[in-house]
C-alpha cells in the first residue's frame, strides 16, 4: 500500500514552520482506496508571500483543526504504507516532525516521484509536478494546493508503476531499507527514536563511556551518515566496533547546539573527537610597557593563561580593528606594531593623524592609549540572543556578559523577564572558553539579524 501525500506549509523547513493543509491518498497499486484532506490550523500567522503562492489565508485556517487534533487519524492512514510524495523529503520531514510533537513516533519507507521520474522518464526538460503533468498529459486543476497536487501525484505514480520496466521502484524501496548499516552492538530502537531536530548526539561504548560528541541540524540524519560509508574507513571501523548506545539532547537552534557540543567535548574529551580536541588558537590584542615607558599595543596568538584586551577569530580581523583605532585615537602605528618598517618615523600612509607620538611626551601619549583601552569596554557588551526553542512555545536564550559567555537556557514564551537578574534565573552556566566566545561571534557574523536584547 502507498500513502501519496502533499502538504502546504507556512515556510520551507519543518523545525521552524507548520503545515496549513494536507491531503493523503491511499493507493493499492491499481486504484485509490481511501482519501483524507483537511486544512490545518498552524497556530501561527501565514506569511503574505505564502498566501500569494498557495492562496491559503489566515481566515481559511482559523477554524480548522490543529495538527495534533488530527494526528491519530493521519498516523492510522500512514502507518502501514510506503510514503510517496513529490520531493518526498520535504513532505516527510514536516509530517514526521509534527507527529512527533503530537507524541507519535513514526517512520516509513519513502518514494520520491521526482527521483523516480528522472529514471523512468529520462530526458524530460523539467521534473516539477506541473511539468510532469504536461509531459504525461495529466490534468492538473490547480497548483500549490494539497488536494489537487495529491491527485496529480497519484496519476504520476500510476504511470511510474506502469512504465517501470527495470524495477526502479523496488530498487528504491530496497535502498530505503539499506541506506546504512548500524553497528553490530547498537540496538536499532535507539536509532529509530532519534529526532530530526537540531541538537547534540552522543556515541557511547558498552561501558556507557562517551566516545564521540557531535552537533547536528537534523540529529537522526546526521547519525545515519556516520554509518553510510561517507567517512574515513578507520573512523568507521572504530565506530562499528565500539558504539553500543546513542543518546541525544535537543537544543532548539544551531547556536545552542554548537555551544553544548564544545562544552561537552571539553568536559569528556571523547576518543573519536580528534579534530575538536585540538587547541584552537585565537588572536588577541595585548598591551605592555617598553623601556622608555610607552604603553605599546600588539597582536599575537592567545596562549594558555594569557589575558588579552580583546579576542579575534583571525589575524586580519585583529589588524583591521587595531588600524582603525590607531587612526581614531591618534596612536603611534610604530608603538602599535602597525608600522614595522626600520624607519624611526611613522609612515604617514598608514595613519592619517600621526602627531609624532614617537617623539612627544610619554605621559600625554599614554593617556591616549589608556583612553583607547577604556573604550574597549564598549566592544564587550552584555546581551541576550533569542532563538527558536525545542518546541513552538519555547525560545532559547544565550547570555553574554561583558563579552564573556555566561550560559544559555530555555524559556517559555509566556514567561516574562525584564532585566539581567531575572534572566539569570533561567540560564544554565557555561564554562567560558576562547572557542565558545569565537562560536558566538562567528554565529553573529553569519546571522546578523539574530534577535538581541542589549543590557548596556
Amino acid at each position: 500500500m502507498y500513502a501519496i501525500v502533499d502538504i502546504e506549509t507556512t515556510g520551507g523547513y519543518a523545525q521552524g514552520h507548520r503545515i496549513t493543509e494536507i491531503a493523503i491518498a491511499i493507493y493499492d497499486g491499481e486504484q485509490m482506496v481511501d482519501w483524507f484532506e483537511s486544512f490545518v490550523n498552524p497556530e501561527t500567522k501565514i506569511p503574505l508571500h505564502i498566501t500569494a503562492l498557495t492562496g491559503i489565508t489566515n481566515d481559511m485556517v482559523d477554524d480548522a483543526p490543529t495538527f495534533e487534533a488530527i494526528a491519530p487519524q493521519i498516523f492510522k492512514l500512514l502507518q502501514p504504507c510506503v510514503f510517496v510524495a513529490h520531493n518526498v523529503n520535504f513532505d516527510y520531514s514536516f509530517v514526521r516532525h509534527q507527529l512527533a510533537e503530537a507524541g507519535i513516533e513514526w517512520n516509513a519507507k519513502k518514494l520520491c516521484t521526482v527521483r523516480l521520474s528522472r529514471k523512468i522518464f529520462p530526458n524530460f526538460p523539467s521534473y516539477s509536478l506541473s511539468s510532469l503533468c504536461k509531459e504525461l498529459n495529466i490534468e492538473q486543476t490547480i497548483k500549490h494546493r494539497a488536494g489537487a497536487d495529491t491527485l496529480a501525484t497519484v496519476e504520476v505514480f500510476k504511470l511510474l508503476l506502469q512504465n517501470d520496466k527495470d524495477g526502479v521502484i523496488q530498487k528504491s524501496l530496497k535502498g530505503n531499507a539499506g541506506e546504512f548499516r548500524l553497528p553490530a552492538h547498537l540496538n536499532r530502537d535507539e536509532f529509530e527514536v532519534l529526532p530530526d531536530t537540531t541538537g547534540v548526539y552522543y556515541f557511547l561504548n558498552s561501558k556507557n563511556e562517551i566516545i564521540y560528541v557531535g552537533k547536528a541540524n537534523n540529529i537522526k540524519k546526521r547519525v545515519g551518515q556516520h554509518f553510510s560509508g561517507k567517512i574515513t574507513q578507520e573512523t568507521r571501523q572504530g565506530f562499528l566496533r565500539e558504539i553500543a548506545h546513542i543518546s541525544h539532547e535537543e537544543c532548539g537552534n544551531e547556536l545552542v547546539a554548537l555551544l553544548l557540543e564544545e562544552q561537552e567535548i571539553k568536559k569528556h574529551w571523547p576518543k573519536y573527537n580528534r579534530a575538536q580536541k585540538k587547541v584552537k588558537f585565537a588572536w588577541g590584542l595585548f598591551e605592555y610597557t617598553d623601556r622608555k615607558g610607552h604603553i605599546r599595543l600588539g597582536i599575537d596568538y592567545i596562549r594558555r593563561g594569557a589575558q588579552p584586551l580583546m579576542r579575534f577569530g583571525t589575524l586580519a580581523e585583529a589588524r583591521h580593528f587595531l588600524l582603525t583605532k590607531t587612526d581614531e585615537f591618534k596612536l603611534c602605528p610604530k608603538l602599535c606594531a602597525i608600522d614595522t618598517s626600520e624607519s624611526e618615523s611613522c609612515n604617514p600612509v598608514i595613519t592619517k593623524h600621526c602627531v609624532g607620538n614617537c617623539r612627544n611626551d610619554v605621559g600625554e601619549y599614554n593617556q591616549r592609549v589608556q583612553q583607547f583601552i577604556d573604550n574597549l569596554a564598549e566592544h564587550k557588551p552584555t546581551y541576550a540572543l533569542l532563538g527558536k526553542g525545542r518546541k513552538p512555545t519555547e525560545q532559547t536564550v544565550v547570555y553574554v556578559s561583558e563579552g564573556t559567555l555566561k550560559g544559555y537556557g530555555f524559556i517559555e514564551k509566556t514567561q516574562s523577564w525584564s532585566n539581567r537578574n531575572e534572566l539569570e534565573n533561567y540560564i544554565k552556566p557555561c564554562k567560558p572558553t576562547i572557542d565558545s566566545e569565537l562560536i558566538v561571534s562567528a554565529y553573529l557574523r553569519r546571522n546578523p539579524f539574530t534577535k538581541m536584547v542589549l543590557f548596556n
